[in-house]
């Protein structure tokens, strides 16, 4: 399976949505940060496009690697209590993503602006 290039970015919300428990909340980044997010809250960014696979070989005609960025958060502000909340969600997470057939992904990236975050970059397959 590989993902429409045309309608990756909805696409990949879909399957996101559809692999992570049913009180996460998927979006898209690019229609706007979450507001007083009250559940655990994944967002996605389109990065990059490439017609070349990550080992650096040419993909076959009309397929690409679409790379998005993920930014797992959680509504405590507190980083204490937010950064072990996030402990037990960062494998819910990688459990989901090890489920999605051309997807590959990153190591985790802690960050803090306001609460307490991963980030993951992950690249899919797409074809038009």
């Amino acid at each position: 399976m590989s993902f429409n290039f045309e309608t990756v970015d909805a696409d990949l919300g879909a399957v996101l949505k559809a692999a992570l428990p049913d009180n996460w909340r998927v979006l898209d980044a690019a229609m706007g940060a979450p507001v007083n997010a009250l559940t655990p809250t994944l967002t996605y960014l389109q990065t990059e496009v490439s017609p070349d696979m990550p080992d650096g070989g040419r993909l076959a005609d009309d397929y690409y690697v679409v790379s998005f960025l993920l930014d797992l958060a959680v509504p405590e502000k507190d980083l204490i209590k937010g950064g072990k909340h996030l402990m037990t969600l960062l494998p819910q997470l990688y459990r989901a993503l090890r489920e999605v057939p051309d997807l590959d992904y990153d190591s985790a990236t802690k960050a803090v602006d306001g609460v307490p975050y991963y980030r993951i970059t992950i690249s899919v397959l797409t074809h038009s």
